[in-house]
């Protein structure tokens, strides 16, 4: 809201049944008042404009019920196998798909999952796990 001829505006909460109710009056009010607040004076006789209103709204929601994938029922099979390069050095690197990879499926590094969106890499001194929810879990493994 803002003075009419301003170039600023000013945020004012407005309770919700003023503006059912159309009271100009109390909405005025509540401009007025902000202003004093900021600025320190007001001036309640000079018309005021409404330049955009934003609502906020909440409501509670339900927890989202969660999936748990199928777990692996064997090893995560490679689809291919490239050569990577890590450090300058050439590793033979295994590719496996994304869809393919289930809770419980382990990955050693060096390691490359694929899937249409994202290349994951899994660089020599770090493993990959599946979790039960089937997120991909990328640890460094314990150096001696």
């Amino acid at each position: 809201m803002r003075y009419l001829g301003q170039s600023f505006e000013i945020e004012t909460p407005l309770e919700a049944g003023w503006l059912r109710a159309g009271d100009r009056e109390a909405i005025a009010q509540a401009f007025h008042a902000e202003h004093a607040r900021l600025f320190g004076h007001d001036s309640p006789g000079a018309p005021v404009q409404i330049v955009n209103l934003r609502l906020v709204a909440a409501a509670p929601t339900p927890k989202p019920c969660l999936q748990r994938p199928a777990p692996a029922t064997g090893p995560a099979i490679p689809s291919d196998q490239i050569t990577g390069w890590f450090d300058g050095q050439a590793h033979p690197t295994p590719l496996y798909p994304r869809a393919a990879l289930r809770p419980g499926h382990r990955l050693s590094a060096p390691a490359i999952v694929t899937q249409d969106d994202t290349t994951t890499v899994i660089p020599p001194g770090f493993a990959l796990q599946v979790d039960p929810f089937g997120n991909l879990v990328i640890t460094r493994e314990h150096q001696e």
